[in-house]
Protein backbone atom coordinates (compact mmCIF):
# COMPACT_ATOMS: atom_id res chain seq x y z
CA UNK A 1 0.00 0.00 0.00
CA UNK A 2 1.68 3.47 -0.91
CA UNK A 3 1.83 5.79 2.17
CA UNK A 4 1.71 9.51 1.44
CA UNK A 5 3.79 11.61 3.46
CA UNK A 6 5.76 14.94 4.34
CA UNK A 7 9.51 15.79 4.90
CA UNK A 8 10.00 18.57 7.12
CA UNK A 9 12.13 20.40 9.45
CA UNK A 10 11.64 22.20 12.35
CA UNK A 11 14.83 24.53 12.94
CA UNK A 12 17.19 21.33 11.50
CA UNK A 13 15.23 19.14 13.59
CA UNK A 14 13.50 16.76 10.69
CA UNK A 15 10.80 14.52 10.30
CA UNK A 16 8.78 11.95 8.37
CA UNK A 17 4.86 13.37 8.90
CA UNK A 18 2.13 10.63 7.75
CA UNK A 19 -1.55 11.23 8.12
CA UNK A 20 -3.10 7.69 9.43
CA UNK A 21 -6.59 9.09 9.67
CA UNK A 22 -7.55 6.39 7.12
CA UNK A 23 -5.41 3.60 8.56
CA UNK A 24 -2.96 3.58 6.22
CA UNK A 25 0.13 3.14 9.02
CA UNK A 26 -1.67 0.32 10.54
CA UNK A 27 0.61 -2.62 11.10
CA UNK A 28 3.62 -0.63 10.44
CA UNK A 29 6.56 -2.22 12.69
CA UNK A 30 8.76 -0.34 14.76
CA UNK A 31 11.62 -1.53 12.36
CA UNK A 32 10.34 -0.23 9.47
CA UNK A 33 10.08 3.20 10.71
CA UNK A 34 13.61 2.88 11.70
CA UNK A 35 14.36 1.78 8.34
CA UNK A 36 12.92 5.16 6.93
CA UNK A 37 15.16 7.10 9.22
CA UNK A 38 18.42 5.90 8.66
CA UNK A 39 19.95 8.13 6.81
CA UNK A 40 21.95 6.32 4.37
CA UNK A 41 19.14 3.41 3.54
CA UNK A 42 16.32 4.91 3.93
CA UNK A 43 14.63 8.29 3.85
CA UNK A 44 16.49 10.15 6.95
CA UNK A 45 14.87 11.43 10.03
CA UNK A 46 14.94 12.22 13.49
CA UNK A 47 11.70 11.19 13.81
CA UNK A 48 8.00 10.13 12.72
CA UNK A 49 5.22 12.30 13.08
CA UNK A 50 1.46 10.40 12.75
CA UNK A 51 -1.77 12.34 12.88
CA UNK A 52 -4.43 10.57 14.06
CA UNK A 53 -8.45 11.99 14.38
CA UNK A 54 -9.39 12.57 18.00
CA UNK A 55 -12.28 12.82 19.55
CA UNK A 56 -11.86 15.44 21.49
CA UNK A 57 -9.26 18.03 19.88
CA UNK A 58 -8.66 18.49 15.99
CA UNK A 59 -6.14 15.80 15.92
CA UNK A 60 -3.64 13.09 17.69
CA UNK A 61 -0.44 13.36 17.16
CA UNK A 62 1.83 10.24 17.78
CA UNK A 63 5.54 10.66 17.91
CA UNK A 64 8.24 7.96 17.72
CA UNK A 65 11.41 8.10 17.72
CA UNK A 66 14.76 7.30 15.13
CA UNK A 67 14.86 4.30 17.48
CA UNK A 68 11.03 3.27 16.36
CA UNK A 69 10.21 4.07 20.09
CA UNK A 70 7.10 5.98 20.61
CA UNK A 71 8.00 9.29 23.14
CA UNK A 72 5.99 11.52 25.30
CA UNK A 73 6.94 14.50 23.03
CA UNK A 74 8.83 16.69 20.66
CA UNK A 75 8.65 20.19 20.95
CA UNK A 76 9.59 20.54 17.24
CA UNK A 77 7.77 17.84 16.54
CA UNK A 78 4.78 19.02 17.47
CA UNK A 79 5.61 22.39 15.82
CA UNK A 80 5.79 20.41 12.52
CA UNK A 81 2.61 18.21 12.77
CA UNK A 82 0.49 21.28 14.17
CA UNK A 83 1.73 22.96 10.79
CA UNK A 84 1.23 20.40 8.58
CA UNK A 85 -2.09 19.94 10.24
CA UNK A 86 -3.48 23.42 10.13
CA UNK A 87 -1.97 24.23 6.48
CA UNK A 88 -1.92 21.20 4.66
CA UNK A 89 -4.89 19.36 6.04
CA UNK A 90 -7.34 22.43 6.59
CA UNK A 91 -7.86 21.51 10.10
CA UNK A 92 -6.58 24.86 11.70
CA UNK A 93 -9.13 27.82 12.51
CA UNK A 94 -8.59 31.61 12.47
CA UNK A 95 -7.11 33.34 15.78
CA UNK A 96 -9.50 34.90 18.26
CA UNK A 97 -9.69 37.03 21.08
CA UNK A 98 -10.13 33.06 23.34
CA UNK A 99 -7.31 31.46 21.36
CA UNK A 100 -4.82 30.41 23.44
CA UNK A 101 -1.81 32.69 23.34
CA UNK A 102 1.75 33.02 25.24
CA UNK A 103 2.04 35.78 28.09
CA UNK A 104 3.21 38.91 26.17
CA UNK A 105 3.35 37.53 23.04
CA UNK A 106 2.46 40.56 20.27
CA UNK A 107 1.04 39.91 16.78
CA UNK A 108 3.92 39.38 14.09
CA UNK A 109 5.11 42.45 12.34
CA UNK A 110 3.61 42.78 8.89
CA UNK A 111 1.12 39.84 10.04
CA UNK A 112 -2.33 40.35 10.68
CA UNK A 113 -4.67 37.83 13.08
CA UNK A 114 -6.46 36.66 9.72
CA UNK A 115 -3.37 35.49 8.25
CA UNK A 116 -2.33 33.54 11.73
CA UNK A 117 -4.13 30.06 12.57
CA UNK A 118 -4.77 28.01 15.84
CA UNK A 119 -5.04 24.56 16.33
CA UNK A 120 -5.75 21.90 19.51
CA UNK A 121 -4.05 18.41 19.80
CA UNK A 122 -3.58 15.79 22.07
CA UNK A 123 -0.40 13.99 22.16
CA UNK A 124 0.80 11.10 24.82
CA UNK A 125 1.32 13.74 27.57
CA UNK A 126 -2.31 15.38 27.18
CA UNK A 127 -3.41 18.69 25.40
CA UNK A 128 -1.19 21.38 23.38
CA UNK A 129 -2.07 24.34 21.66
CA UNK A 130 -0.75 25.95 18.37
CA UNK A 131 -0.84 29.30 16.67
CA UNK A 132 1.34 29.42 13.34
CA UNK A 133 1.73 31.94 10.20
CA UNK A 134 3.89 31.68 7.51
CA UNK A 135 6.13 29.62 8.05
CA UNK A 136 6.28 29.69 11.49
CA UNK A 137 4.80 27.70 13.84
CA UNK A 138 4.53 28.12 18.29
CA UNK A 139 3.42 25.03 20.51
CA UNK A 140 2.47 25.00 24.07
CA UNK A 141 4.62 22.57 26.27
CA UNK A 142 3.04 22.96 30.07
CA UNK A 143 5.27 23.25 32.63
CA UNK A 144 8.41 22.12 33.70
CA UNK A 145 9.37 20.18 36.96
CA UNK A 146 12.02 22.03 39.05
CA UNK A 147 15.85 21.87 37.86
CA UNK A 148 17.52 19.37 40.45
CA UNK A 149 21.17 20.11 40.46
CA UNK A 150 23.45 16.98 39.73
CA UNK A 151 27.16 16.45 39.27
CA UNK A 152 27.90 13.49 37.16
CA UNK A 153 31.18 11.49 36.26
CA UNK A 154 31.99 11.28 32.97
CA UNK A 155 34.47 9.44 30.57
CA UNK A 156 35.89 13.30 30.09
CA UNK A 157 35.55 14.20 34.15
CA UNK A 158 32.97 15.40 36.08
CA UNK A 159 30.00 17.53 34.72
CA UNK A 160 27.79 19.72 36.63
CA UNK A 161 24.00 20.31 35.50
CA UNK A 162 20.44 20.00 36.08
CA UNK A 163 18.01 17.66 35.58
CA UNK A 164 14.33 18.15 34.73
CA UNK A 165 11.09 17.49 32.63
CA UNK A 166 9.83 19.33 29.74
CA UNK A 167 7.46 16.60 28.46
CA UNK A 168 10.50 14.47 28.23
CA UNK A 169 14.01 14.52 30.55
CA UNK A 170 16.56 16.57 29.83
CA UNK A 171 19.65 17.18 31.78
CA UNK A 172 21.27 20.34 30.97
CA UNK A 173 24.64 21.69 31.95
CA UNK A 174 25.79 25.68 30.92
CA UNK A 175 28.77 26.13 29.62
CA UNK A 176 31.19 29.41 28.07
CA UNK A 177 31.04 28.06 24.88
CA UNK A 178 28.81 24.63 23.84
CA UNK A 179 31.20 24.68 20.65
CA UNK A 180 34.05 23.00 22.49
CA UNK A 181 31.94 20.46 24.58
CA UNK A 182 32.99 16.86 23.11
CA UNK A 183 29.30 16.19 22.76
CA UNK A 184 29.37 12.99 20.67
CA UNK A 185 31.45 11.23 23.53
CA UNK A 186 30.40 12.99 27.00
CA UNK A 187 26.68 13.12 25.37
CA UNK A 188 26.93 9.23 24.62
CA UNK A 189 27.73 8.93 28.64
CA UNK A 190 25.52 11.13 29.57
CA UNK A 191 22.37 10.14 27.84
CA UNK A 192 22.73 6.81 29.56
CA UNK A 193 24.08 7.94 33.57
CA UNK A 194 22.53 5.73 35.80
CA UNK A 195 21.53 8.89 37.59
CA UNK A 196 19.33 10.04 34.86
CA UNK A 197 16.73 7.30 35.59
CA UNK A 198 15.79 4.24 33.90
CA UNK A 199 15.87 5.16 30.49
CA UNK A 200 17.84 7.65 30.63
CA UNK A 201 17.63 12.00 29.13
CA UNK A 202 18.53 14.03 26.67
CA UNK A 203 21.77 15.84 27.02
CA UNK A 204 22.32 19.50 26.32
CA UNK A 205 24.90 22.33 26.93
CA UNK A 206 24.08 25.87 26.96
CA UNK A 207 25.73 29.25 26.70
CA UNK A 208 25.49 30.91 30.17
CA UNK A 209 25.33 34.59 28.31
CA UNK A 210 23.85 35.54 25.43
CA UNK A 211 25.86 36.62 22.82
CA UNK A 212 25.31 39.86 20.73
CA UNK A 213 22.22 39.11 19.17
CA UNK A 214 20.72 38.03 22.58
CA UNK A 215 20.72 34.37 21.47
CA UNK A 216 22.05 31.80 24.03
CA UNK A 217 23.61 29.15 22.36
CA UNK A 218 23.08 25.29 22.43
CA UNK A 219 24.05 21.56 21.48
CA UNK A 220 22.05 18.76 22.40
CA UNK A 221 22.38 14.93 22.21
CA UNK A 222 18.89 13.44 22.31
CA UNK A 223 18.25 9.84 23.48
CA UNK A 224 16.15 7.90 20.38
CA UNK A 225 18.48 9.32 18.03
CA UNK A 226 21.52 8.63 19.74
CA UNK A 227 23.21 11.58 18.63
CA UNK A 228 23.62 15.59 17.99
CA UNK A 229 21.04 17.44 16.25
CA UNK A 230 20.65 19.83 14.70
CA UNK A 231 17.54 21.64 17.24
CA UNK A 232 15.79 19.79 19.84
CA UNK A 233 12.29 22.20 20.95
CA UNK A 234 12.12 20.22 24.36
CA UNK A 235 15.89 20.69 25.03
CA UNK A 236 15.15 24.41 23.96
CA UNK A 237 12.64 24.69 26.80
CA UNK A 238 14.83 22.77 29.12
CA UNK A 239 17.73 24.84 28.63
CA UNK A 240 15.17 27.83 29.06
CA UNK A 241 13.93 26.65 32.49
CA UNK A 242 17.60 26.61 33.50
CA UNK A 243 18.68 29.96 32.79
CA UNK A 244 15.44 31.59 34.06
CA UNK A 245 16.53 30.55 37.51
CA UNK A 246 20.00 32.14 36.60
CA UNK A 247 18.54 35.77 35.80
CA UNK A 248 17.44 35.12 32.15
CA UNK A 249 14.12 36.88 31.14
CA UNK A 250 10.72 35.42 29.10
CA UNK A 251 11.36 35.07 25.99
CA UNK A 252 14.56 33.19 25.81
CA UNK A 253 16.16 32.99 22.74
CA UNK A 254 18.10 29.94 22.00
CA UNK A 255 20.83 29.42 18.77
CA UNK A 256 20.47 26.03 18.09
CA UNK A 257 22.76 24.72 14.99
CA UNK A 258 19.97 24.06 12.73
CA UNK A 259 18.08 27.62 13.53
CA UNK A 260 17.16 30.07 16.31
CA UNK A 261 14.24 29.00 18.62
CA UNK A 262 12.06 31.68 21.03
CA UNK A 263 10.73 30.04 24.42
CA UNK A 264 8.27 32.20 26.22
CA UNK A 265 6.98 31.14 29.81
CA UNK A 266 6.13 32.24 33.28
CA UNK A 267 8.48 32.05 36.02
CA UNK A 268 7.05 29.52 38.78
CA UNK A 269 7.57 28.68 42.65
CA UNK A 270 9.59 25.28 41.07
CA UNK A 271 10.61 25.82 37.11
CA UNK A 272 8.82 27.79 34.65
CA UNK A 273 4.85 27.13 33.62
CA UNK A 274 3.09 28.25 30.31
CA UNK A 275 6.28 27.45 28.19
CA UNK A 276 5.69 28.29 24.23
CA UNK A 277 7.89 27.17 21.74
CA UNK A 278 8.62 28.87 18.27
CA UNK A 279 10.27 28.69 15.81
CA UNK A 280 10.62 28.09 12.14
CA UNK A 281 8.94 25.22 10.32
CA UNK A 282 9.51 24.29 6.18
CA UNK A 283 8.39 21.40 3.81
CA UNK A 284 11.53 20.08 2.16
CA UNK A 285 9.61 17.98 -0.03
CA UNK A 286 6.80 15.36 -0.47
CA UNK A 287 6.68 11.81 -1.06
CA UNK A 288 4.73 8.21 -1.28
CA UNK A 289 6.39 5.15 0.07
CA UNK A 290 5.48 1.99 -1.92
CA UNK A 291 5.74 -1.31 -1.27
CA UNK A 292 8.16 -3.36 -3.92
Amino acid sequence: MSMPFLKMTGAGNDFLVFDDRKGDCEGSSPERWVSLCARRTGVGADGILILHDSELFDFRMVFLNADGAESQMCGNGARCIAWAAAVEKGLGHGLTVDSPKPEGWKLPEGIGSRQIWSITFEAADGRHDALGWERRAMVTLGSSSEPRDLTLETSEGAVSGALLNVGVPHFVSLTDDPETVPLDSIGLWLRSHERLGPEGANVSFAAREPDEEGCYAIRTFERGVEGETLSCGTGAAAAAAVLAREGASPPVQIRARGGILRVYFIPGEQGIEDIWLEGPVRVIYRGVLADI
